[in-house]
């Protein structure tokens, strides 16, 4: 279910972050040379170029021109592209990735969780649970669930890229054909890309996040009149 509902945003915001990457891709650098053209590059001695040829070229940025392209102005134009190039259907492009991710990767987090807060409490000789505790077991486990299911989120980022693009640009044919053609340029480190980053934000987060659930979880308890 939540898959469901964060599927279209994460697509969103995967299309927003490479936004002008994914424009590159998508407007043709082929420019036309007929005979009035101002474009005309230097040949060489002997070469000639027909008025029906076209050479490729490089094109600056010109000074004040906006960053992104206009279907990335806004989420809501990311969201309106997407479904004129793909319909509503579009917006769950790589849907079946992301409860693959969603689902391994919480299930590795919260047996992660508990299984490391009750070997500290069993080390520390404690009969409860202390905010130290909970930091260190909820930063340990978000940091191993992002271990083990990276190579899915970076395929599930790689495969949902392709969405707005046109069938001749797609590089990649499925999750499959992704993880196969990533392996075999980059190696399993291709499969880990950026992963530094997520690892690095993954301790201090998940620590804190269950530090508050853990206060409010015991605070609720307390409310109520019951034991933990």
């Amino acid at each position: 279910m939540i898959a469901a509902l964060c599927c279209p945003l994460e697509l969103v915001k995967v299309q927003m972050q490479l936004a002008k990457l994914l424009d590159k891709k998508r407007m043709p650098m082929a420019l036309p040379l007929g005979p009035d053209s101002a474009l005309k590059p230097r040949l060489k001695a002997g070469g000639a170029i027909g008025k029906d040829q076209f050479v490729s070229t490089t094109l600056k940025p010109v000074k004040g021109a906006a960053s992104a392209p206009s279907w990335a102005r806004s989420n809501l134009s990311v969201i309106r592209e997407i479904v004129r190039c793909r319909g509503v259907a579009g917006l769950y492009y790589g849907i079946r990735l992301h409860i693959l991710r969603d689902a391994s990767g919480t299930a590795i987090y919260f047996a992660a969780y508990e299984t490391i807060k009750e070997t500290l409490r069993q080390i520390t000789g404690s009969e409860t649970t202390g905010p130290m505790t909970h930091m260190l077991a909820g930063g340990s486990c978000g940091v191993l669930s992002w271990l083990l299911i990276f190579p899915v989120d970076l395929i599930k980022s790689s495969i949902q890229s392709q969405a707005l693009q046109p069938k001749e640009a797609v590089i990649f044919n499925g999750p499959w054909h992704c993880m196969r053609s990533t392996y075999a340029k980059l190696g399993i480190c291709g499969l880990y890309r950026g992963v530094s980053v997520s690892l690095i934000r993954a301790f201090p987060i998940h620590g804190l996040n269950f530090v508050v659930y853990e206060w409010a979880r015991s605070t609720i308890c307390w409310l109520a009149g019951r034991r933990e």
